[in-house]
């Protein structure tokens, strides 16, 4: 157990550090691996939904949605319901980078119902801020920047350091490509 933890605290490290995808994927698929041969479901779910991630990062989407689905079940049954809030806002940021924006609105809408429901303020601000950028992408543009306002409001309320920082940039985004750059500034 032990040495499965390791190998998946190790990919979560790797995973941030420039030019170390290919360690996260060795490390992530270890701990896999190990979970898997202690039938150990808490840390499969856990290392799928990590894994997930950076596999789309690696370009290897199929990879990345099978891990996010099987993360998704694990959750489910665990009744884990704050994990099951982050994959399926994570399942929502691919849906939409990968064009399929109804499916990512119908995720992203279970997401944030499960972290209203839970009263989990993390979640719901993950989830605006991804809605936000659905929105963008949708040319809904009045919309994404009030959701990336109310995820930048909502994570700091959760103490969700990278939140405010990822809404407000991209909320300046929207206004830099509505020409409207006195609005992105502040």
């Amino acid at each position: 157990r032990s040495q499965a933890e390791i190998y998946w605290n190790l990919m979560n490290q790797a995973r941030f550090e420039a030019g170390a995808l290919s360690d996260a994927i060795a490390y992530g698929e270890r701990a896999l691996s190990i979970a898997r041969a202690l039938d150990w479901q808490e840390l499969i779910a856990y290392t799928c939904n990590d894994l997930a991630d950076i596999y789309g990062d690696a370009g290897r989407m199929a990879d990345g949605n099978n891990a996010r689905d099987e993360a998704r079940d694990l959750w489910r049954q665990l009744g884990n319901l704050p994990m099951l809030a982050d994959n399926l806002i994570n399942t929502g940021f691919w849906y939409s980078v990968s064009g399929d924006f109804q499916a990512s609105r119908a995720v992203l809408d279970e997401a944030q119902a499960i972290s209203r429901r839970i009263q989990n303020t993390w979640g719901q601000a993950f989830g605006q801020i991804v809605r936000g950028n659905l929105r963008w992408n949708l040319g809904e543009y009045g919309q994404a920047i009030d959701d990336f306002a109310a995820g930048a409001a909502l994570a700091e309320i959760a103490e969700f350091q990278m939140g405010p920082m990822m809404a407000r940039l991209q909320q300046a985004l929207v206004y830099y490509e509505l020409g409207a750059p006195e609005a992105a500034l502040p």
